[in-house]
C-alpha cells in the first residue's frame, strides 16, 4: 500500500457544519459548532464523552437535524433528512459496531440495499460485482477474499469492509470524492488491527475525505491533518496535528493537564497473603480457554492480556460463570471451589464488569435508580418483597455525586448518559454490594481520558479496600500500570505471569513478546 502524503492547507471544505446547535432535554449538545473537512483530509474530533463528538457526526451524517445553523457539502447547504439520503450524496458512517450482516459473503454486502445499480435484466451481474469489489479490496491493500463470508473475518478486516462499502457506493453513485465519518471505529479492534485499519485510513487520502473520532489520541495524532477539540458541545481549538501532542490535547479536552502517573501507581500497595480468588483447571469447549489455573489476592490487581483469539474475554467471563460448559473451579475466599455459576458466585461476593455495557452492563431504557438495584434488590433495596425506595434513591445519588455522574438525578435514563457515565454506572452497581472479588473485561472501551482517570483511581481505592481484582483489557498502558501481576494469554493457555511492581513496571515490548509467544514453550517471565 503505497504512502499518500497528507493534504495541503489550502484546501476546499469538503463538508462543513456552519454554527451548529443541537439541544436536547436538559442538554445542549452542540452549542454554535463550525467545523469544517477540507478535500481529501483527515480531520481528527477529540474530546471527552459527552463533549459532542457522536452528536456532531448525527448532524453530518444526517441522522439528526440542527436545531440552529446549517450543514453544508461542498459549499452547498445540505439537509439530508436521514443517514440513507447522506448516503445518497456521499457522505458515509463507519460505527464502532459494524453493520454487516454475518452471513452474507463480502461482495454481497458491499452493494447491500443497492443491488439494482449492478443488474443485468432481472438478474444481478455477480461475476462483475465479485470483480469490481476484489479490486476495491486489492486497491485499499485489505487481504480480503470478496468471496469470503463476513462471518469468517475479524474485526479489522470487516472495518475494511466498510470502508470499501463507501467507496464502492460513491462510485456507483457518480460520486468523486465521498466523505467517510468514522466513529470510535478502533475501539473494538487489537493492536496489529488498529495499526492496518489506520493504514487504510490514511489510503483514503487520495480517493475521500475523512473524519476520525476517537478516544485514542496517538492514533489521531499519527493519523490526522488536523485536530478538533470538543468540550462542552463547543469547539475549543482546531489545529495542524504537527503542531499539537498528547499532553497538550488532554489538557484541551478536561481543562487540565493529565496527571504524569494517570494510573495511580503511586497508589500500588503489596498485595495481601490470602487469595480471595482461586481458579484451577479452567476450561471452555473450543479451547479459548483451556486448563487455566490462577490466584488473585487480597488487595492485588491482576491484569490479562492477550493478542485477539487469545481467550482473555472469556476467561474473565468463564470465571463469572457467564460461558455455558466450563469445566474445572473456581473459588471465593473460604468457600468451596466448584465450577462457576454466575448466581452462586454473585451470592458470593462477585462483582462481574462485561465488556458490552450497552447489552450486557445495563438496561438502557431504565432509570440509574433501576440499573442501580438491579444486582441488589434481594438482599438490600426490597427485602422480602417490601421496596425501599427512599433507601434506593440515597444510593443512587450518593454514586452520581461520588463518581460525577453527568445526570441531574436518579430518574435519568442510563441510554442518556455518555459511554464514560454509563460505565462508572455499571462500576457502581456492583461496587454498591461491596464485592469481594471485582472481574473486568475491558472497562475503559469507548471512554474518554477523564472518566478513564477516574476508573483508575477507583480500582486503586477498592485495591486498598483488600478487594481482589481480575482486569482483562486491550490497552497495554493501562494493563502494565494498574496491575500487580501481568497474566499474558495465548491461544487459550497462559503464556507467562509477569511482575508489575510499582517501581519495576515491565516494557510494553516484553508483554507483546510474550503475547506472540506459544503457550507451549518455556517463557521466562
Amino acid at each position: 500500500m503505497s504512502s499518500v502524503p497528507r493534504r495541503p492547507p489550502e484546501a476546499g471544505a469538503a463538508l462543513a457544519a456552519r454554527a451548529v446547535v443541537k439541544r436536547y432535554p436538559g442538554v445542549v449538545a452542540l452549542d454554535g459548532v463550525t467545523v469544517e473537512l477540507r478535500d481529501g483530509e483527515v480531520l481528527g474530533v477529540v474530546g471527552e464523552n459527552g463533549a459532542g463528538k457522536s452528536t456532531l457526526l448525527d448532524v453530518l451524517s444526517g441522522v439528526v437535524a440542527p436545531d440552529a445553523g446549517a450543514v453544508e457539502l461542498h459549499g452547498a447547504e445540505a439537509a439530508f433528512g436521514s443517514h440513507r439520503a447522506a448516503n445518497a450524496r456521499g457522505v458515509f458512517r463507519v460505527f464502532q459496531e459494524q453493520a454487516l450482516i454475518p452471513n452474507l459473503r463480502v461482495d454481497e454486502s458491499l452493494l447491500l440495499g443497492h443491488e439494482r445499480r449492478l443488474r443485468r435484466g432481472p438478474l444481478l451481474a455477480r461475476r462483475a460485482i465479485q470483480r469490481r469489489a476484489q479490486t476495491l479490496l486489492d486497491e485499499l491493500g485489505v487481504p480480503v477474499d470478496a468471496r469470503a463470508r463476513v462471518e469468517t473475518l475479524d474485526l479489522g478486516h470487516r472495518q475494511a469492509v466498510e470502508i470499501a462499502r463507501a467507496l464502492l457506493l460513491a462510485e456507483l453513485l457518480g460520486i468523486e470524492r465521498p466523505v467517510v465519518l468514522f466513529d470510535e471505529a478502533t475501539a473494538a479492534l487489537d493492536r496489529a488491527q488498529v495499526a492496518a485499519f489506520l493504514g487504510w485510513v490514511r489510503a483514503l487520502r487520495g480517493r475521500a475525505s475523512v473524519v476520525l473520532v476517537s478516544h485514542f489520541l496517538p492514533e489521531v495524532l499519527a493519523t490526522a491533518d488536523r485536530i478538533v477539540v470538543l468540550k462542552d458541545g463547543a469547539v475549543v481549538t482546531q489545529a495542524p496535528a504537527a503542531e499539537l501532542d498528547e499532553p497538550r490535547l488532554h489538557a484541551l479536552m478536561v481543562g487540565r493537564e493529565r496527571a504524569a502517573d494517570h494510573h495511580r501507581e503511586d497508589l500500588q500497595r503489596p498485595a495481601g497473603a490470602q487469595p480471595l480468588l482461586r481458579v484451577r483447571e479452567l476450561s471452555l469447549p473450543g479451547g479459548s480457554v483451556a486448563g487455566v489455573s490462577l490466584d488473585v489476592h487480597a488487595g492485588e490487581i491482576v491484569g490479562v492480556g492477550g493478542l485477539l483469539g487469545s481467550g482473555k474475554s472469556d476467561l474473565v467471563r468463564a470465571i463469572a460463570g457467564a460461558l455455558p460448559g466450563a469445566t474445572g473451579t473456581v473459588q471465593l475466599g473460604e468457600g468451596p471451589p466448584a465450577r462457576p455459576r454466575l448466581r452462586r458466585l454473585l451470592a458470593a461476593g462477585l462483582g462481574f464488569v462485561p465488556a458490552e455495557r450497552g447489552t450486557e452492563g445495563l438496561v438502557l431504557d431504565a432509570s440509574l435508580l433501576a440499573n442501580l438495584q438491579l444486582p441488589s434488590l434481594q438482599d438490600r433495596f426490597a427485602p422480602r418483597g417490601w421496596w425501599r425506595r427512599g433507601r434506593a434513591r440515597a444510593a443512587t445519588r450518593a454514586w452520581i455525586e461520588r463518581l460525577a455522574i453527568a445526570a441531574p438525578g436518579p430518574g435519568t435514563l442510563a441510554g442518556a448518559l455518555s459511554g464514560g457515565g454509563q460505565q462508572k454506572l455499571v462500576l457502581a452497581k456492583w461496587l454498591e454490594r461491596s464485592p469481594r472479588v471485582l472481574l473486568l473485561d475491558s472497562p475503559t472501551r469507548g471512554v474518554d481520558t477523564g472518566a478513564r482517570e477516574a476508573i483508575y483511581t477507583l480500582l486503586r481505592e477498592q485495591s486498598q479496600q483488600g478487594r481482589a481484582v481480575l482486569l482483562a483489557s486491550d490497552d497495554l498502558t493501562e494493563l502494565i500500570g494498574l496491575s500487580h501481576r501481568v497474566v499474558v494469554m495465548a491461544r487459550g493457555r497462559v503464556a507467562a505471569v509477569v511482575e508489575a511492581p510499582a517501581e519495576a513496571k515491565p516494557s510494553e515490548q516484553r508483554i507483546v513478546t510474550l503475547m506472540s509467544a506459544a503457550p507451549e514453550q518455556e517463557v521466562a517471565a
